[in-house]
This record gives structure tokens, C-alpha cells and sequence, in this order.
């Protein structure tokens, strides 16, 4: 079963992205299925040897925020704003009660 994960590696505080700007902006960019239900946000991503990314790690990790000390958002289809996971979200998520899209696709986007 695969999550719709996006990883934004900056060297910026969470508290320094602008999560209504970059919600709006992926709007304008990618159609409704391609937007990314999950956002990471890191401050660098590992690398292997030949500086390929090593995303096997970041997809299994997921959105779990047990094992993630990253910051981690999730985007409210309703409102359409990227808001943070939470405990509540998160066994929401878990339980089946929080609408997410039908499709979850892992893929990883730079900013």
C-alpha cells in the first residue's frame, strides 16, 4: 500500500513555510489527482554515494508520525489548506475517518 508523500528538503524552519502559498501553488501547478495528500517537510534528504536520493527509507516511513521527526502536514479536502498531523488526525487517518483521496502514489518533489 503506497502514501502519497511529498518531501520538501529546506533549510527552513516549518514555522517559515508558507503552507497557504505553497498549497496555492500546487493548485495552479498539478491537476487534483497529482497533488500530494502528505508533505514532509526536511532539511536535507540522504544520498547514496553516486548522490541518488535514498527514498526507500522515506517511503517506509511513510506518514507514521511515531517514527518521523520531521514535519509532517496533511491536506484538508475540504478546505483545501495544508494543515499539521496530528495524534487525532493521524488515528482519524488510521481509523478510516478522515477523507484522503482514493489513490496514494509516494513520490518525492524539491523546492
Amino acid at each position: 500500500d503506497h502514501r502519497d508523500l511529498h518531501s520538501f528538503p529546506t533549510r527552513r524552519s516549518s514555522d517559515l513555510v508558507n503552507l497557504t502559498e505553497l498549497a496555492e501553488n500546487i493548485k495552479k501547478s498539478l491537476p487534483a489527482y497529482a497533488r500530494p495528500i502528505f508533505l514532509r517537510i526536511v532539511h536535507e534528504v540522504n544520498t547514496t554515494t553516486t548522490f541518488k536520493l535514498q527514498k526507500v527509507q522515506l517511503r517506509n516511513e511513510g506518514f507514521d508520525i511515531y517514527k518521523i521527526d520531521d514535519a509532517l502536514f496533511v491536506l484538508d479536502i475540504k478546505s483545501g489548506e495544508y494543515s499539521p498531523l496530528n495524534d487525532i488526525k493521524y488515528s482519524q487517518i488510521m481509523a478510516g475517518k478522515f477523507k484522503l483521496w482514493n489513490i496514494l502514489i509516494f513520490s518525492t518533489i524539491f523546492f
